[in-house]
């Protein structure tokens, strides 16, 4: 007579090989909630199998693996000259150079130590090293898409980035590194006396990135529809200068241009000028390195204006800002500065419209019951 052997697991339910029959068989009760189960009653299931294994997967008792970096081959430094690649393909210059650079502080601590040996604790001393907190926020976002790039290139079956702790991000003040509308006259009176006069008419109406302003060929300016086009963007990284495609698919955009922005281009416009020919190129017609125009074109202007300091896109921001306090709509501001989404423009500026609901609520009221001032 065959006789079985049982060969029990913890929390395998029970499972043993028949002798006689040459097979595993495995049975467990069927839980509370599964098809088949009555309640008050105790049924049990099973099944047979060759293997131990097939017959405890059978019945879904077989457990699985935890996932282990114990196979792992290569370096971190091996992993960031792949994944510098990967991205290069798919990203913009100045993108792939925001992450390559910030990726440098992981491959100086750990590029040359063992993928495999890599934890989440050295992820956190990296981390915990940088006392800016704006660059340990952005040194974490780099080392997210490394080893994010390292997981589904199959090269890590377990991120040390999973459980490090995240960075508090920087609080942001982009939107009111700004010029008043005073401070904004101020900056236009002191370019009138230079040939920049255009280019801080343009960028304080339309809210231009500089890099789509350098971009500007005569051809993309339609003075008499009162129009400009963005359809390119001048980039530099490491020195070198290139046009690429705008930043997003909405930057891609057409703005129109208040009658003093079209004054000062066609004063600006030379007589039989090439269509291709840059709106806002050097003395040479080529394009800006912005280190030069800062020196010699900025710098200048801001004190004569006798205004704070800003950057060139501390530009666009004013002239966001000061389109809202002037009562344009956050949705035209946002197709003005070529945001995807209106929430964007919201959650940057919204503090340009104080009293935006007020003045709206008012608005309704004086509609609905007619009144007039």
């Amino acid at each position: 007579m065959a006789k079985n052997r049982a060969r029990r697991g913890r929390q395998e339910g029970s499972v043993s090989f028949h002798e006689g029959k040459g097979l595993w068989h495995a049975r467990r009760t069927i839980k509370v909630g599964e098809p088949g189960h009555v309640v008050g009653q105790q049924k049990q299931v099973s099944a047979w199998a060759s293997t131990k294994e097939e017959a405890l997967d059978k019945l879904g008792l077989l457990k699985s693996k935890a996932p282990s970096n114990r196979g792992v081959v290569g370096t971190v430094a091996e992993l960031h000259a792949d994944w510098l690649a990967s991205i290069g393909a798919r990203l913009k210059p100045r993108t792939v150079a925001w992450y390559a650079n910030h990726a440098s502080y992981v491959l100086r601590a750990i590029g040359a130590r063992e993928l495999r040996t890599i934890r989440t604790r050295d992820i956190d001393l990296l981390l915990g090293r940088i006392d800016s907190q704006a660059t340990r926020h952005a040194v974490y976002v780099a080392a997210c898409s490394l080893f994010k790039y390292a997981r589904t290139a199959r090269r890590l079956e377990v991120s040390p980035m999973t459980d490090a702790a995240k960075p508090r991000p920087p609080k942001s003040d982009r939107g009111k590194r700004t010029w008043t509308a005073e401070e904004a006259r101020a900056v236009l009176e002191a370019a009138r006396a230079t040939p920049h006069h255009a280019f801080y008419a343009v960028m304080l109406t339309t809210g231009l990135r500089r890099g789509e302003a350098w971009a500007l060929r005569w051809r993309d300016v339609n003075l008499d529809r009162a129009t400009l086009t963005v359809s390119r963007n001048l980039v530099e990284v490491g020195g070198r200068l290139t046009f690429g495609t705008p930043k997003t698919a909405s930057s891609a955009r057409t703005v129109a241009l208040a009658k003093f922005v079209v004054d000062a281009l066609r004063a600006r416009k030379p007589a039989g000028v090439a269509l291709d020919a840059l709106v806002f190129g050097n003395t040479r017609g080529e394009p800006w390195h912005g280190s030069n125009f800062y020196r010699d074109v900025h710098e200048p202007i801001v004190r004569a204006a006798g205004v704070e300091r800003r950057t060139l896109h501390g530009m666009r921001h004013s002239s966001a800002t000061l389109g809202l306090a002037a009562g344009e709509s956050i949705h035209l501001v946002a197709l003005r500065l070529g945001h995807s989404d209106p929430k964007v423009t919201l959650a940057v500026y919204s503090h340009a419209m104080p009293g935006a609901g007020a003045a709206a609520a008012e608005q309704l009221g004086a509609f609905l019951t007619g009144a007039t001032e």
